[in-house]
């Protein structure tokens, strides 16, 4: 919470405490208004999983970043999101993926920058299954 100090409580105080007091009031001032909240620098994940081929993934697919899921892909593909995801490097993997289809890279780093949105692809090509 901010206080607003006016003029005359500073020439107040100066005639009172000298100019010490003012210049300690000043400062305060000064440190109130600092706007460097330290909050932490978070950013956000799309992950898109496009679905090529004559077939398909039976189940779908499912997507973890670091360690914890961030949700399931249909069997046709689509995007999941991840957001307030702390800043730097971190894994994202593709699992569930049936024997008939193949990945590209079933686990890519994304680098996760303050603010913004990275994107990461997963391209999954699916053959017929076999009969």
């Amino acid at each position: 919470m901010m206080k607003t100090i006016l003029a005359s409580d500073l020439r107040s105080a100066a005639r009172k405490c000298g100019f010490l007091a003012l210049l300690a009031l000043a400062s305060l001032t000064v440190a109130a208004c600092d706007d460097d909240t330290n909050e932490p620098e978070v950013g956000n994940l799309d992950v898109t999983v496009t679905v090529t081929g004559e077939g398909v993934d039976a189940d779908g697919f499912d997507v973890t970043v670091g360690t914890a899921s961030i949700g399931p892909v249909a069997a046709t593909g689509g995007t999941v999101s991840a957001t307030a995801l702390a800043t730097g490097d971190t894994q994202v993997t593709l699992t569930g993926v049936d024997a008939n289809c193949s990945v590209d890279s079933a686990t890519k780093t994304a680098t996760i920058t303050d603010g913004d949105t990275t994107d990461v692809t997963f391209e999954v090509s699916c053959a017929a299954a076999a009969v």
